[in-house]
């Protein structure tokens, strides 16, 4: 170019402001080499945004660790765990991103030092942080390599918020707590729950009435229907669950019956009874015709007068009007069963034909415990214990100068609620069975699948008892399945809140299960997202440093105009952007195409054959590495 030129591009850019005059004598002395030093608050912001997002991280995790397994109390607390999970993740990646961000504009200005880049590269490498369509620039990729993965890094950090809110869940959970609190406790102490009763009985040696006296008559209605629920489902009646899902133990003491063996002298009166009683004796020969009983059931009574045992009817037990008979001599059951000997044939004139076992009321204490699932409730008999046997009453007093209680009312008469459970009892079991079952009601129990029946079912079907009846029973014998429906019965009593005692207040620990939402923390899935997004900005801030020691001095992120301002002031590229000052898009390709490179250039007022210059931006054929000083 010719010094005419020069002289006349020189004239144009001469200033003309009188600030600019005031600039011109000590820029012309500058020296080229100005001192060069990292201020403090590029590394300062870059560390300090690295350990607030790792600081941040941390308290992410802790405050869902602080919410794991704790219950959901209602919609809004979820609602503001979200925003607080959000809010972390968001404080998390601005920090994070920024410290990356210096890093990245340290690093720009490392390569720019190093390389010639065009124009349009180094628009790339300088928004790309800002602007993802740079991160398609070949050119980038090619000469600034670490500062491009930098700028990607930024847009890809990110992407951890969209993990880490989403660790912490709800869930539904079973949980159990204890409740303390009343639970059914049957009254039976109030006969008139369980029984019908006479105001007046008579002693049956003198039949001369009792003086404030009340005597048991039947069952009540309640306590016969309950019986044949019972019964006839061979399953414990549900009672009220306290809760959904809950269990608890009582302990009661309660009626049972206990089966044995008849011993010898309770064998010697049924086998007495059984010859002078064609209606149980069967016959001889099975192939007659007429195969008699195969079974029968009966409460004893004796005879007063004459000592003879008979059968007491059910119907009416105990209230007697001729005082002679109807009395059980205890509250016990007579039961018998036939086997077929080898002969084929099964006889009563043989004892040995007759298979006989006593059923004996008891008072039992009972360890129960009920439990429920969904409502649905199911029993487990934990232990029972027979204590004493009972014996029958007619009648018992109804005044007692010791707890001066009233009508019906008073523990005294809890042997006649046992008593009124007994007979509702015996009413399914007692009668015969033969060809014509409808002379007892187990054909409507669970009792017709005992295996001791099999005689029976042989004669009656061909065959042993089909195995959907005989699975009912769980082959097991006439005793066991006579015990449970016993105790069946007096568990079932607590279906019925009639029964209940209500000034029962001993309190019963309950344990209650239920659905509850609680919080579940997936910390797997946070550590992993932070821990990788804190290794790459980690990374990314160490190269950060690195540039920063390199360059010896920092520059401000992002690039700002002054840094512009100071860095592109240079005779060469005033002519290379003449007419084009506008800086607007889209940039001329010619212009972007133009290799520049930082360094050491000529002044902007001096010629640039002197030692007189500046470090900015120019072309790469007259720029010169900068020179540190020692």
């Amino acid at each position: 170019m010719s010094s005419g030129s020069d002289h006349v591009n020189s004239s144009r850019l001469k200033p003309v402001s009188p600030l600019l005059e005031a600039h011109k004598e000590s820029n012309e002395n500058e020296a080229v080499n100005p001192e060069l030093k990292i201020h403090w608050v590029a590394p300062v912001t870059m560390i300090a945004f690295f350990v607030s997002g790792v600081s941040f991280a941390a308290g992410h995790h802790a405050y869902y660790s602080s919410l794991d397994g704790t219950v959901v109390r209602d919609n809004e607390s979820q609602q503001w765990a979200i925003r607080f999970g959000s809010a972390f993740a968001f404080l998390v990646e601005v920090p994070l991103v920024a410290a990356v961000s210096i890093a990245q504009t340290q690093r720009v200005w490392t390569t720019l030092e190093k390389k010639p880049v065009s124009i349009g590269g180094i628009d790339s490498v300088i928004a790309a942080t800002r602007d993802v369509g740079s991160l398609i620039s070949w050119e980038m990729w090619s000469k600034a390599k670490l500062a491009s993965l930098l700028a990607l890094l930024c847009w890809c950090l990110p992407l951890s918020a969209l993990v880490t809110p989403a660790t912490l869940t709800v869930q539904a959970v079973s949980r159990t707590r204890n409740v303390t609190q009343t639970v059914p406790a049957i009254d039976f102490n109030n006969v008139t729950k369980f029984a019908l009763l006479s105001t007046s009985v008579s002693d049956p040696t003198t039949n001369e009435a009792y003086v404030d006296s009340i005597g048991y008559r039947y069952p009540s209605p309640l306590i016969s229907l309950l019986s044949i629920a019972t019964a006839s489902t061979g399953a414990i009646q549900p009672m009220p669950a306290p809760f959904s899902n809950a269990s608890y133990s009582v302990d009661f003491y309660g009626p049972a019956v206990q089966c044995k063996t008849a011993n010898e002298s309770a064998g010697r009166s049924m086998y007495n009874f059984l010859s002078s009683s064609p209606q149980y004796c069967p016959i001889t020969d099975l192939n007659s015709g007429d195969e008699g009983a195969y079974y029968f059931g009966m409460v004893p009574g004796r005879n007063r007068t004459t000592g003879k045992v008979y059968a007491v009817d059910l119907g009416q037990p105990s209230h007697p009007t001729d005082h002679s008979s109807s009395q059980p001599m205890a509250p016990e059951l007579w039961f018998g069963r036939t086997t077929t000997t080898a002969s084929g044939s099964r006889s009563c004139t043989g004892r040995g034909g007759w298979h006989n076992f006593t059923c004996t009321l008891y008072n039992t204490s009972y360890s129960a415990e009920f439990s429920f699932d969904g409502g649905v409730q199911s029993t487990r008999l934990k232990n029972i214990e027979y204590l004493e046997p009972m014996r029958w009453y007619n009648g018992v007093p109804t005044i007692d100068s010791l707890d001066g209680s009233s009508y019906g009312d008073a523990p005294r008469y809890a042997v006649m609620s046992y008593q009124a459970i007994w007979v509702a009892l015996n009413q399914q079991l007692i009668g015969t069975l033969s060809s014509n079952p409808e002379g007892t009601r187990i054909l409507q129990t669970p009792l017709i699948g005992s295996k001791d029946l099999d005689d029976w079912a042989h004669f009656n079907f061909g065959g042993a008892i089909p195995p959907s009846v005989a699975s009912i029973a769980g082959n097991r014998t006439l005793d066991i399945l006579i015990e449970e429906m016993a105790q069946n019965i007096t568990l079932s009593l607590f279906s019925v809140s009639h029964l209940w005692n209500p000034n029962n207040t001993a309190p019963t620990t309950i344990t209650v299960g239920e659905m509850i939402n609680v919080y579940n923390y997936r910390r797997r899935n946070l550590l992993i997202s932070y821990i990788t997004a804190v290794a790459f900005a980690l990374i990314g801030t160490v190269v950060g440093v690195f540039s920063l020691i390199v360059n010896e001095r920092s520059y401000s992120t992002p690039i700002s105009f002054s840094a512009i301002l100071c860095t592109t002031r240079n005779n060469d590229l005033d002519e290379l952007v003449h007419a084009k000052s506008l800086g607007a898009q889209p940039l001329d390709k010619g212009l972007a195409c133009t290799p520049l490179r930082f360094g050491t250039v000529g002044g902007l007022w001096s010629d640039r054959s002197t030692n007189n210059g500046q470090i900015a931006f120019g072309l790469s054929d007259t720029v010169s590495p900068i020179i540190r000083r020692s």
